[in-house]
């Protein structure tokens, strides 16, 4: 009579590794896309913080000031976030001028690829005295 050994096989090793491996493999299949989709996120959050401030200041230049020039784009790197360039157009919507168009569009790269987003919102001038 033969007396069985404590232990497992050679192939109840190799069964439950590959079992193990194939687990790993979609953990990090997960992982790497949770990683993309941080620094995705990341980035759209700098880029609506800056475009919070790049267009709050647009709107109070606009408000504060009626005879500024609305004809030429503005264009630079945002302040605080050198990545990040932007430019800025106006637009009259209507004759007197007291509604404009502000289109903001910021630009970064991201592992070398060039991503731009684009912001748009309506600032309301005073109306000037006559």
């Amino acid at each position: 009579m033969r007396r069985r050994r404590a232990g497992f096989t050679l192939m109840e090793i190799l069964i439950s590794l590959g079992i193990l491996v194939v687990g790993m493999t979609g953990i990090y299949g997960v992982y790497l896309s949770a990683t993309q989709q941080h620094a995705q996120a990341v980035d759209r959050t700098n880029a609506a913080i800056a475009a919070r401030g790049l267009l709050e200041n647009a709107r109070m230049a606009i408000a504060t000031n009626p005879r500024a020039d609305l004809g030429k784009p503005l264009t630079g790197r945002v302040p605080g976030m050198e990545d990040y360039e932007y430019s800025m157009t106006f637009t009259r919507l209507d004759d007197s001028g007291l509604r404009v168009l502000v289109e903001l569009t910021l630009e970064w790269r991201r592992r070398g690829n060039p991503v731009k987003h684009r912001f748009r919102t309506v600032a309301l001038r005073q109306e000037l005295p006559r």
